[in-house]
């Protein structure tokens, strides 16, 4: 049965409640073959049609959960991937696990690096001490800082790839050996994204393909990996 898991309705409660809009327009407009060597060949029916059931599938969709969809003159289908947290990393198809129920509306300075905690530590679900206790973790354990709250002293910490929860600044100290490291990268509000993986059939020939899209304004937008940043040489 397809359901909107618990994890993505707390994302989408807390990234897009102040976020959405109607969808005509994105019906109209959207490409969403646009991954596809295919998809600038497909007809304006082709599109609506795959732009309906993308919408629902990244919705609704339970990840792993093929949704097919049929248009005038092609056919295909949208398998969504597992929920994530966006735009808090250079790549923006870059997508982050969470916690369900983090309050993530806030705009972060985001790529902070690796630190440590300095003592044990409360791990909360938004970045106030009126907000509950997650968990706590022990002294000397390891996180990522992907983010700290624009003007305030709260850090929205990772472990393994995966948002925890919000910790108070002056219970980290930066991880030996990254003193040197720059000390953050841009404002980021963070973005409710999916991967997913298509497939398209149409008179032109027939492709798989897989990518990104997260919730912009309320709309399923497409990501494009950046492929303009530094390339590593060791």
């Amino acid at each position: 049965m397809r359901i909107l898991s618990s994890a993505l309705f707390s994302l989408i409660f807390f990234l897009s409640s102040c976020a959405s809009g109607p969808t005509d327009g994105l019906l109209r407009a959207s490409n969403y073959a646009a991954g596809s060597t295919l998809g600038a060949g497909l007809m304006g029916g082709d599109r609506r049609a795959l732009a309906k059931a993308f919408v629902d599938a990244m919705d609704n969709g339970s990840p792993a959960t093929t949704q097919s969809w049929r248009g005038q003159s092609a056919t295909g289908a949208i398998t969504p991937g597992v929920p994530g947290v966006g735009n808090l990393r250079s790549d923006p198809t870059a997508l982050i696990a969470f916690r369900p129920g983090l309050k993530l509306t806030r705009e972060y300075e985001t790529e902070l690096g690796e630190f440590v905690l300095v003592k044990n530590s409360n791990i909360r679900y938004g970045p106030s001490t009126d907000d509950q206790v997650i968990e706590v973790l022990d002294s000397g354990t390891g996180v990522e800082v992907v983010g700290k709250v624009v003007n305030e002293r709260w850090m929205l910490i990772a472990i393994d790839n995966e948002i925890r929860g919000f910790i108070f600044e002056t219970l980290l100290k930066r991880r030996p050996g990254s003193e040197l490291e720059l000390a953050g990268g841009p404002t980021k509000r963070p973005r409710l994204c999916r991967s997913f993986k298509q497939t398209l059939e149409s008179p032109d020939g027939s492709d798989e393909w897989s990518g990104v899209a997260c919730k912009i304004d309320g709309r399923w937008a497409l990501q494009q990996a950046d492929t303009t940043g530094p390339t590593r040489l060791f």
